[in-house]
């Protein structure tokens, strides 16, 4: 019986070795393990309770509007409307600020314009006409006896046909204009009389056209009519009713200019204003690279400053 127990002994010990054997990992002879003994936690020191940091938003950009002179270009109108049928304080101060902010634009415009033009020489007006009152006289006096010479030239191979009627206020009134062309330059002047009757107080050659054949091939519809005519019987037109002096004598100037009766240095030196231009013609257009205007603001600028020197070295 003994044996019997100590058999049973040892089974279950080797029973027990198995299922340890079985949950760890194996060791041969050495399967126990000390250290398989659960150990107490340590204690753990509390933390201090943290507050959350607040997440201060963002700003958000506020979208901004240029106040430039194309937005008051755009609504200036609009703000006018609104102040004239709602006439309120809001509405007129809103018109009336903006519209003094236009005006302060074009007021600093206008001084950097100034101070521009105090160095820019090439554009400065007085290049073209005289400014102050001592260069107009001398201006006067110069084209004075310019278009003196210019108007005998032209009397020497044209003169005026002048269609009139012996009982048209207008031709009366046009007369001493015309006795003052043939006085100073020494013009032609022929009358052709659609009613056969001279002009009275004026001794000037006369044709009659009673049939008015001549009025009708010059399409004449009123009097006074002028014509100026050339020796080799060209033809201009250079009014249907009076002309002042000054208004005559420049119409005959670019008449006779047109029909090469004076060059255009002669037409030039008789005008107050000389024609500065950038075009050397009536039909040039100018033409200058697309991607240099693009990509550089300064060459618009210099090729038109280079056009106009052209012009003014050439005339000069």
């Amino acid at each position: 019986m003994r044996w019997i127990a100590l058999a049973a002994l040892l089974t279950s010990v080797a029973t027990s070795a198995t299922d340890y054997s079985e949950k760890n990992e194996p060791k041969g002879f050495y399967w126990y393990d000390p250290y398989s003994v659960e150990q107490p936690e340590p204690d753990l020191e509390p933390q201090p309770e943290t507050t959350p940091t607040a997440v201060t938003p963002k700003p958000v950009k506020e979208e901004m509007v240029q106040l430039d002179a194309k937005w008051l270009k755009e609504n200036l109108p609009r703000l006018s409307d609104k102040a004239i049928n709602q006439p309120t304080d809001t509405n007129l101060a809103n018109y009336y600020y903006a519209q003094r902010l236009m005006m302060d634009y074009a007021s600093r415009f206008s001084t950097a314009t100034k101070e521009f033009f105090f160095f820019e020489t090439q554009l400065q007006e007085s290049r073209r006409r005289p400014m102050d009152s001592f260069a107009v006289n001398a201006k006067h006096a110069q084209v004075k006896v310019a278009k003196a010479g210019a108007l005998k030239k032209v009397f020497e191979r044209s003169g005026l046909w002048v269609f009139t009627r012996s009982d048209c206020p207008y031709c009366a009134k046009q007369m001493p204009v015309l006795d003052s062309l043939i006085k100073r330059y020494h013009g032609d002047v022929l009358l052709i009389a659609q009613d056969g009757r001279p002009m009275p107080g004026y001794g000037m050659p006369m044709v009659a056209d009673l049939d008015l054949s001549m009025s009708h091939q010059f399409n004449v519809t009123g009097t006074p009519t002028m014509f100026l005519v050339t020796e080799d019987k060209q033809v201009i037109k250079l009014a249907e009713g009076m002309l002042s002096r000054d208004a005559l004598l420049e119409r005959l100037l670019v008449a006779s200019r047109r029909l090469g009766l004076i060059n255009e240095t002669e037409y030039e030196e008789a005008k107050m204003v000389h024609n500065e231009m950038m075009l050397a013609d009536a039909e040039q257009i100018v033409e200058l690279n697309k991607e240099e205007l693009e990509t550089n603001e300064m060459y618009l600028n210099q090729q038109l400053k280079l056009l106009l020197l052209k012009q003014q070295s050439g005339r000069e």
